[in-house]
């Protein structure tokens, strides 16, 4: 909401990251909206976002400096609920061989209780079987709002001990919800 846009600018401002995954998005007139209002602003205008999709219930987004990496291609992941997005972005270095970036946005089901654990892990298993059948995937980032509530569940094991592709967990396993030893990583 434009209310809220000030914060989103303020939170950009200060981090100056180069690649932004935004989930919950509404529609690409929100994006455009944050792109315009809240990341090229004060004489900045590098940013660009990625193609709007609107899917099932809420909808993913990707920002990045294109002065650093270019947006090579973007697909859609359909799960039960929502859609996952894919980005591929390549680094902007023409001296040195292409790097190519992976890049996921996520909104997994959320709410507690072993049927929403099940609907995630449903979520992740279309995601896990995407990236395994990438050729030689690498850089692989997969973001957003994962709704775990902690490390033992069925989604998250699969995400980091299963499959051809194991993701690394850069934050600490363990029981987030709820748990204020956890709040510097949140």
């Amino acid at each position: 909401t434009p209310e809220r846009l000030v914060y989103f600018r303020t939170s950009t401002q200060f981090i100056n990251a180069d690649i932004i995954l935004v989930n919950e998005m509404v529609s690409d007139d929100g994006a455009v909206m944050l792109l315009d209002e809240g990341l090229n602003v004060y004489g900045n205008a590098v940013y660009k976002k990625a193609e709007f999709t609107d899917g099932p219930d809420s909808d993913n987004m990707l920002f990045y400096d294109s002065t650093k990496v270019t947006l090579y291609a973007q697909s859609i992941i359909n799960t039960e609920l929502r859609y996952i997005n894919e980005y591929v972005l390549f680094y902007n270095d023409f001296e040195i061989d292409t790097i190519f970036f992976y890049m996921y946005s996520a909104h997994l089901k959320s709410s507690t209780g072993s049927a929403n654990e099940q609907k995630r892990l449903a979520e992740v298993h279309e995601f896990k079987q995407w990236i395994d059948n990438i050729t030689e995937a690498e850089n692989i980032f997969f973001g957003g709002d994962f709704n775990f509530y902690d490390s033992s569940e069925p989604a998250y094991d699969t995400l980091v001990n299963f499959g051809e592709v194991k993701l690394n967990d850069p934050l600490l396993a363990g029981n987030w919800h709820d748990n204020t030893s956890y709040s510097n990583i949140h």
